[in-house]
């Protein structure tokens, strides 16, 4: 038997359809670090230098030069940051990388004490253009140009979500997305930028807290039908 009740072909209005837009997410201010890069000296209440075999300068930007090995040329943050902070915040990081032409780098939250591959929740860069999102020694390939935007949030348990912003118009698109799959459980971390070889570019760099919530969507309404037809 196949039964059949109420059954309505109608018309509406596809603007009454038209979802609202999801929220950006919103920092809640008190902890986390910034960084512009405006001038020429390097803000050393921020940041450990460590130039090794390469150079590291800045003048509006900060560039490094890796000598062509890994945990000679980077910085770390003078901070150390909780995974939460404690009002429902979690821990994120944002950054421009710009000339990213021939350039090895790594980015991200990490242990402490001296950097290396792997950091538990950044990015790596290589050469030919490839952004690898990072958690430990799990990785994952996404395209990438130069000048583009960066971001990695962690999940207030285990796990994070890397997106790109390639600048072009779209705005910010996931690329991995591990927080229901594991990964380190840490409390707090350290952070580190890392260039391996040719110029690694960095921009406003903001490690910062936001309240997941504030990011859900809000539901898609009804469509209204139209009546009379």
């Amino acid at each position: 038997a196949y039964v059949v009740d109420n059954v309505v072909i109608d018309y509406f209005a596809s603007a009454s359809a038209t979802p609202t837009p999801t929220p950006t997410p919103t920092p809640i201010p008190g902890l986390g670090m910034s960084d512009d890069f405006t001038g020429t000296t390097i803000d050393t209440n921020k940041w450990v230098v460590t130039p090794g075999g390469g150079t590291i300068t800045q003048n509006d930007v900060l560039t490094m030069t890796g000598p062509g090995t890994w945990s000679q040329t980077y910085m770390i943050a003078t901070s150390i940051f909780p995974r939460t902070d404690g009002a429902g915040g979690v821990l994120r990081f944002t950054h421009d990388v710009g000339s990213t032409s021939g350039s090895h780098f790594l980015m991200g939250f990490y242990a402490g004490g001296v950097p290396a591959d792997p950091p538990l929740y950044g990015f790596y860069y290589n050469a030919g253009g490839v952004l690898n999102p990072k958690q430990g020694g799990s990785q994952t390939n996404d395209t990438a140009d130069d000048d583009i935007r960066v971001r990695c949030t962690l999940d207030p348990v285990q796990g994070a979500l890397w997106e790109r912003d390639l600048k072009e118009g779209a705005g910010w698109e996931t690329i991995r997305d591990t927080r229901w799959e594991g990964g380190d459980t840490s409390s707090e971390y350290s952070f580190f930028l890392m260039a391996y070889g040719d110029a690694y570019v960095v921009d406003n760099v903001v490690i910062d807290y936001f309240d997941p919530a504030s990011a859900t969507p809000t539901p898609t309404p009804t469509p209204t039908p139209i009546p009379g037809l």
